[in-house]
């Protein structure tokens, strides 16, 4: 987690009475071959409407990066493995 992503979580932890969840999931298949990344983020947060939107913001760039991030390893591997072209 980015220093500027660690600064904004603090600023809506609140009472920390509120938790969200955002999952993303990414696959790379071909013809039904090939594998897939899921990732699950909880954040605990402040209970106001503002602090768990923005929770949720934060939770989902979180999932987004890191299944990115694996997604392309899971495609390098494939790939050097002749799984996927």
């Amino acid at each position: 987690m980015s220093q500027h992503q660690q600064d904004h979580y603090k600023a809506i932890l609140g009472d920390e009475k509120a938790r969200v969840s955002v999952g993303r999931d990414l696959s790379e298949k071909d013809y039904g071959n090939g594998g897939g990344v899921m990732v699950n983020v909880t954040l605990t947060c402040g209970q106001s409407q503002p602090e768990i939107s923005q929770a949720i913001a934060l939770a989902h760039d979180l999932a987004n990066g890191a299944a990115r991030h694996y997604h392309n390893q899971l495609r390098q591997q494939l790939v050097s493995q002749g799984v996927i072209k």
